[in-house]
């Protein structure tokens, strides 16, 4: 929508609110919704455990802006290590998995999946990587299966992207990790830039290193034309790969 060349000449005057699932959200993006007045936050839900799990107030919408909102009260949250499957601290990234009256009760003739994904218990594996702040708030850190170990480094990429999509001239972005014989993987971005404009995947690299640590800045830097991405704009990375 924000993309579209009606955007800034459409009045939103008969929307509420905006809300954004499916994948973290950049801010960048989020700021062409506040300038026009209108709320926009981002949603959590699983066909598996329903449409909205979390609620974030409107009052903390740009306090919060990544964070996907507290608990609502029929879910009970909790994350887990990806290794020990323990519990983690506060602050720390795990695993979401979520419980309650409704959740799904299995994959339709799928047995295995089924019990893959929820556990004797009632659990029920997201397989979304979150963290959780100091006041309850949760924030979606990616999915598990996009994360990647680098050195022995857990790299999330969705932390990478939120960057670029700030730099000025990039448009879309997208991080994923790549084999490497040292270091077992490495990232590699694929950038897509605004209309007329030009860089090069050297200064990107150098705008990232002011902002990141730097086993976390991507090896690889490819600037397409466009990315592959779904019917609702959602770039589709496993076609990077």
């Amino acid at each position: 929508i924000a993309n579209s060349p009606k955007f800034n000449s459409t009045n939103f005057k008969s929307v509420k609110t905006f809300i954004s699932g499916g994948a973290p959200c950049p801010v960048a993006i989020m700021e062409k919704f506040w300038a026009k007045n209108k709320p926009f936050k981002m949603g959590y839900g699983l066909t598996e455990v329903g449409p909205n799990n979390f609620y974030l107030p409107e009052t903390q919408i740009k306090e919060k802006p990544t964070s996907v909102g507290l608990p609502v009260f029929h879910c009970d949250m909790k994350i887990i290590d990806t290794q020990t499957n323990e519990r983690v601290n506060q602050g720390n990234v795990g695993e979401l998995l979520l419980k309650g009256p409704h959740i799904f009760s299995g994959y339709w003739d799928e047995p295995d999946e089924t019990k893959k994904t929820i556990e004797p218990d009632g659990w029920v594996h997201t397989g979304d990587l979150v963290m959780q702040d100091e006041e309850g708030y949760f924030y979606i850190v990616g999915r598990r299966k996009e994360m990647y170990i680098s050195g022995g480094e857990n790299i999330y990429p969705v932390e990478i992207e939120e960057l670029l999509y700030k730099h000025p001239i990039i448009d879309l972005a997208a991080v994923i990790g790549v084999n490497d014989e040292k270091w077992g993987e490495v990232g590699k971005a694929f950038i897509t830039l605004k209309q007329g404009k030009t860089v090069t995947g050297e200064e990107i690299r150098e705008y990232l290193i002011e902002r990141l640590a730097k086993y976390k800045v991507p090896k690889y830097f490819e600037i397409r034309d466009s990315l592959p991405t779904s019917a609702t704009g959602k770039i589709l990375k496993r076609e990077l790969k």
